[in-house]
């Protein structure tokens, strides 16, 4: 065992001083880069956007999701997050009593899905995961600070300087903190800067930088007509099947219904029906466009939405700290609205994944 040095003293020479320090883990764009190919595919849309700012680049990463997933698919996501410090998430901000009779039944239905064929779907959204993982990255540094608070000053000063000595080495998985199963919850490096700011009173800062700052995309929206229609569309089909159903069977009976009558109730059932199939049917990049505004029962959660997550994913983007990229994880349906707004509105441009590595 190495010797232990002598207290507090011998901590603060052996450590690095506190300026420079605590800009957290830098940004690995080529780890990102080769976690977002592999989760690119069936479940996973990826689409990268850059736009310059003076000298910087700032790159903004769409990840379309699956709301519901494999085991595999899940893993694959949660290691796409698990690469970026800034990331904003779809969650629909609307306290309507239509809004959260929508959202129930949208629930039920997944969790109808994910019993049906757990192999399938088993796994929930990504966006879930991206809203849990700043809490749980800060309760383990808390863990950690409360861990490093209890040892004596002597063996804090050990710590530091082992930390210290592999962090300048590139050895920082040599002197690490892990949990039970293994997985490095501070290297080197985060622990030489964790030692650091607890001696010098800066951990306010360790947990700015070693947190994830997530960001609610949908903050500040407003439902638009559209968005209001769709929601009650669904129980305005609803009675329009049902009336139509209800005419023709009481025509079978005697007396029957007015004729005038009967045939109104069938029309706006098979016109309720058509219309939904024929939103249905044309094509997506169509209904993004000005087709969209005719069909509000197939567009009405989409477009509106997408011009909010895009405003707020541009703010993000612009107050990134050293021009980090943002990651927006958003329902699939969600990406071309979003990617066109950014380009038409707010001066991003297509790019490829080699944007991650070359700025």
């Amino acid at each position: 065992a190495p010797a232990r040095p002598a207290g507090a003293r011998a901590a603060a020479a052996a450590a690095p001083s506190v300026s420079g320090l605590l800009a957290g883990p830098a940004f690995d764009g080529a780890a990102a880069r080769r976690a977002l190919v592999t989760a690119a595919g069936d479940d996973y849309s990826v689409r990268v956007l850059t736009r310059r700012d003076g000298d910087r680049s700032r790159v903004v990463v769409l990840l379309g999701e699956a709301h519901l997933k494999s085991p595999e698919a899940a893993a694959l996501g949660r290691r796409v997050i698990e690469r970026f410090r800034t990331y904003g998430f779809e969650g629909y901000a609307n306290d309507s009593p239509a809004a959260r009779r929508f959202l129930s039944e949208m629930r039920e239905a997944r969790q109808i899905s994910a019993a049906r064929a757990p192999e399938k779907f088993g796994e929930g959204s990504t966006i879930d995961e991206a809203r849990r993982l700043a809490a749980r990255r800060r309760g383990t540094l808390a863990a950690v600070r409360r861990m490093l608070e209890a040892m004596p000053a002597a063996e804090r000063g050990e710590v530091l300087a082992a930390s210290a000595r592999a962090a300048s080495a590139g050895e920082a998985k040599d002197v690490a903190i892990v949990d039970g199963e293994g997985k490095t919850l501070l290297d080197a490096a985060g622990l030489r800067d964790m030692l650091t700011a607890l001696a010098g009173g800066a951990y306010a800062r360790v947990e700015a930088s070693f947190v994830p700052r997530p960001v609610h995309l949908e903050a500040g929206h407003r439902p638009g007509l559209a968005e209001r229609m769709f929601l009650r569309g669904s129980a305005v089909r609803r009675f329009a099947r049902r009336a139509a159903a209800a005419a023709v069977a009481a025509y079978l009976l005697s007396p029957p219904l007015p004729l005038p009558l009967m045939h109104a109730a069938v029309l706006a059932g098979v016109s309720s029906i058509l219309y939904v199939r024929i939103g249905d049917w044309i094509p997506r990049r169509l209904l993004d466009g000005r087709w969209g505004a005719f069909f509000p029962l197939r567009t009405g959660m989409i477009r509106g939405r997408d011009r909010t997550m895009a405003r707020n994913i541009a703010a993000a983007s612009a107050s990134a700290d050293g021009a980090d990229p943002v990651l927006a994880i958003v329902g699939a349906d969600h990406v071309p609205g979003i990617a066109r707004r950014l380009t038409r509105e707010h001066g991003f441009s297509a790019a490829g994944l080699d944007a991650l590595t070359a700025r």
